[in-house]
């Protein structure tokens, strides 16, 4: 478990505690459920239990949010029951080895290009404007903003 889970959880049992609120001329109460968190893939390092502190004027609430550790085996083994082989493998990804899959690699490829294509912007930008360009020709034949050449600028001059 980690820091966003322990948000995702609080924002979790904050939503179901407000739909289920009981509202009266003077007090508003509100009941959290009991949550979990499930841990697909974990570490030693991994907390059985998540404790989630809220202070209020009134006073400081804490309560307790168990992990269930190492779900994936007990899922695997459930689904994969007749196919050793598929289990095996699937067990062996899941224990830490990080899943590619051809969307991702687009994806991360499309990430770099597109960090290419910033980074060699930024450079002709910088050296249109150590040519004497303004800032509007520059934004114009680099396509960038001209706030974002109005910034470079002033780290090409300085």
């Amino acid at each position: 478990m980690n820091c966003r889970n322990s948000i995702n959880v609080f924002e979790y049992d904050t939503q179901i505690a407000l739909e289920n609120r009981k509202l009266s001329s003077d007090t508003l109460t509100v009941n959290f459920p009991n949550s979990a968190i499930v841990s697909l893939r974990h570490t030693k390092n991994t907390p059985k239990v998540m404790t989630i502190r809220v202070n209020t004027p009134g006073g400081a609430v804490s309560y307790i949010v168990p992990g269930f550790l190492d779900m994936s085996r007990k899922v695997i083994e459930n689904l994969a029951v007749k196919y050793e082989n598929v289990a095996k493998e699937v067990c062996r990804q899941m224990g830490g080895k990080v899943l590619n899959y051809e969307a991702k690699d687009i994806l991360n490829r499309g990430r770099a290009e597109g960090e290419a294509e910033g980074i060699a912007r930024m450079q002709r930008a910088a050296k249109l404007l150590r040519m004497g360009k303004s800032i509007s020709d520059v934004a114009e034949l680099t396509e960038l903003s001209e706030e974002t050449v109005t910034e470079l600028a002033q780290t090409v001059e300085g």
